[in-house]
């Protein structure tokens, strides 16, 4: 309705639209994939010096 509101013509809201979807999907996959930019840090790593996991007994209220 913009393109037909603004020149008359509906091709031109068409192309509004398509642009503003292909500049969406481009700016959503650099912050998505790029987690860096909101301060999301890289897990650390698993320290195998640490030992071996012992999972504790369990407790059944006895």
């Amino acid at each position: 309705m913009a393109g037909l509101m603004a020149t008359g013509r509906f091709s031109a809201g068409f192309k509004h639209s398509g642009m503003m979807i292909l500049v969406a999907l481009v700016v959503f996959n650099f912050i998505a994939f790029s987690p860096n930019l909101i301060g999301i840090t890289a897990p650390p790593g698993v320290n195998p010096s640490v030992g071996t996991f012992m999972p504790a007994p369990l407790n059944l209220g006895g």
